[in-house]
């Protein structure tokens, strides 16, 4: 199941394609609060020339958790995702000095 999910998501960022700006709104809170944690980590721990390529890989995923969050019946969906992310990056995250 979960396979099928990051399949899904990995499709989903494909086909929407672009970038958000950082601080942008998801309209999911759960994914707003991960984005925001996430960010902060990265500005905080990460060398300053590494930061754009930390912060970029989320950029297609927040752009997709927008557009699905603007959907009521894929809002929960986008939820989701956000907190399988949550959970995959938080063991790195707690690596480099991060608490989430």
């Amino acid at each position: 199941m979960k396979i099928q999910v990051f399949a899904a998501t990995a499709a989903l960022v494909v086909a929407l394609g672009g970038v958000a700006r950082a601080g942008d709104s998801t309209g999911v809170p759960a994914c707003d609060d991960f984005f925001a944690k996430y960010e902060a980590c990265i500005k905080d721990k990460v060398p300053a020339d590494k930061q754009a390529a930390a912060l970029s890989p989320m950029d297609s995923t927040r752009q997709t958790v927008t557009q699905m969050g603007k959907d009521p019946a894929t809002r929960p969906q986008a939820e989701a995702i956000c907190t399988q992310i949550l959970a995959s990056v938080k063991p790195q995250m707690t690596d480099i000095g991060c608490a989430f």
